[in-house]
């Protein structure tokens, strides 16, 4: 009893979605997470006794899953949010200086450009927000910005994100980790309903059009299996 209580109620959700995705067996999720034999298998038991009980509710505690690497997440969106402010106040003077210096015309050109370099730093701002899953949605708590709801029943389609590199054009990153360590970049990106014009932007470089698009991915989620297996769950049409 003392071992099971070193594990929070969090991780034993994740681990028991993990199990009820089906595509590991219960054996090889104890072996790859280094638990006990037959703890999960407890863990199922207890939580089907929990559900058995009259007003139990079954309700699913929230699962949060943070950014893999906190400080590099932290600097990347400080300094696209900078990166874009600086933009955007350039341009307007980039323009003046066109209207008021005679032969200054490709200061225009210029002001454009600016104008076209925020995009690719908006899809950096909101492609990968930290997120934190429930039994009604998902939170999505980008650093920079404010925080929003998007409830299940939003996310019209779940599809493999097509924005992460292909294996065979990761060579040096293979080489660096190793070819045992070295697992492929997997991800999935959300198209929901009434997610602002920057989620948007996502969509457009993610080939979705206009829609609003987020994504979770290994490279960017902790617990990403567990967070693949609760989106894929709860995404799932009703047989």
């Amino acid at each position: 009893m003392g071992r099971d209580k070193q594990y929070t109620d969090e991780f034993k959700q994740d681990v028991l979605a993990m199990a009820a995705e089906g595509t590991r067996t219960i054996t090889q999720i104890e072996h790859d997470l280094g638990l006990p034999p037959g703890l999960i298998s407890k863990w199922q038991q207890r939580h089907r006794t929990q559900e058995q009980r009259p007003g139990s509710g079954a309700r699913i505690p929230a699962s949060s899953h943070p950014p893999l690497n906190p400080r590099a997440y932290a600097v990347s969106q400080y300094g696209a949010a900078a990166a874009i402010v600086v933009l955007i106040v350039s341009a307007p003077l980039q323009v003046g200086i066109a209207l008021a210096a005679p032969g200054a015309g490709m200061f225009v050109v210029t002001a454009i450009l600016s104008l076209l370099l925020t995009l690719p730093l908006f899809l950096l701002l909101r492609a990968t927000p930290p997120v934190v899953t429930d039994d009604t949605g998902i939170t999505l708590s980008p650093r920079v910005g404010k925080t929003l709801r998007v409830a299940w029943d939003d996310v019209h389609d779940v599809k493999p994100y097509s924005l992460l590199p292909p294996p065979d054009s990761e060579t040096v990153r293979r080489a660096a980790v190793g070819r045992k360590k070295y697992r492929a970049a997997e991800g999935l990106m959300l198209c929901c309903a009434g997610l602002p014009w920057p989620y948007r932007i996502v969509g457009w470089f993610a080939g979705e059009g206009f829609r609003g698009v987020f994504a979770v991915t290994n490279r960017s989620h902790a617990g990403y299996d567990a967070l693949k297996a609760r989106i894929e769950k709860r995404s799932r049409p009703p047989a």
